[in-house]
């Protein structure tokens, strides 16, 4: 494709849960770089110009642009003013939340199927396992704020330092999810009034779901 069309930049569109395609985005990126023969210092792929990337590897993601994408990497996030305006605050929610997997089992390590096949035995299918474990999950970062977080239990305690606003989204989504509709203008007072009935409890859950089933909102909605 490259030498057909030299002049034109290639983008590589990264979906392994749809193209089930293993090759991770590290990997693709040192072949393109690499020499194209043994007598030519040319990378295999110059058009290369990047990637899209569609996957819950984030640390694949991660190597790729600190290795091999210096523009767009997560200094580049932090430092370049357009960038930043958006990736200091939604960087770090990503990274503590890293080690939960696409269906929020808890990890350590990211599970490689390439090259695993699925037993065929008979039983159980939490007893098969059709993939090894890989390298460890990285959940560090820093909040916009200067917070700095080692994993998904320290981003928590940074949290709960805004306990109040916790509470209000956890409320505003579970009447979102029980009534099947965004909270309107109106339901604000009613929302704010449940909270502060509960503050000194420190928002017990049984209660504010309690409060939930109760009110105005669920029932004449």
């Amino acid at each position: 494709i490259c030498d057909a069309a030299p002049g034109l930049p290639l983008y590589y569109y990264h979906i392994p849960g749809s193209t089930r395609c293993t090759v991770k985005a590290t990997d693709l990126l040192a072949a393109a770089a690499a020499p194209r023969n043994a007598t030519s210092s040319a990378p295999r792929l110059p058009q290369l110009a990047g990637i899209k990337y569609v996957s819950d590897d984030l640390w694949d993601w991660f190597e790729a642009v600190l290795r091999f994408n210096s523009t767009h990497s997560l200094a580049k996030h932090q430092s370049v003013k357009a960038c930043a305006v958006c990736h200091r605050r939604i960087d770090p929610p990503g990274f503590a939340l890293e080690c939960f997997d696409p269906v929020g089992n808890f990890r350590t390590r990211y599970r490689v199927g390439k090259g695993v096949k699925r037993t065929a035995d008979a039983g159980l299918r939490f007893l098969h396992k059709d993939y090894t474990l890989g390298r460890r999950v990285e959940c560090s970062g820093q909040t916009a704020d200067g917070f700095t977080f080692t994993d998904i239990h320290g981003f928590k305690q940074h949290l709960m330092k805004s306990k109040e606003q916790v509470a209000r989204n956890l409320l505003s989504l579970l009447l979102t999810f029980a009534t099947g509709t965004e909270i309107q203008f109106a339901d604000r007072q009613e929302v704010e009034a449940i909270l502060q009935r509960h503050e000194s409890a420190n928002y017990p859950l049984r209660r504010v779901i309690d409060e939930v089933v109760n009110s105005r909102m669920f029932r004449h909605r």
